[in-house]
């Protein structure tokens, strides 16, 4: 399956042969505890299940006070 990683405006699709979002972000050695995710516009969680040709959005987790 081929899916689509979009951070900070920057593209990069990858070949992936595992099930979830969580078993992608491992496979690119990604912390899924810095990011939130979202496919078409909706959040969705690490344990979601991909599908061919999704967009995953990564947008970084900021805190601070």
């Amino acid at each position: 399956m081929r899916v689509t990683l979009s951070l900070r405006g920057e593209k990069k699709e990858v070949e992936f042969s595992g099930r979830t979002l969580g078993d992608l972000l491992s496979s690119q050695g990604i912390n899924p505890e810095e990011y939130v995710f979202s496919r078409n516009g909706e959040l969705i969680l690490a344990d979601e299940p991909l599908h061919d040709g999704d967009e995953i959005k990564l947008v970084p987790v900021v805190s601070g006070g």
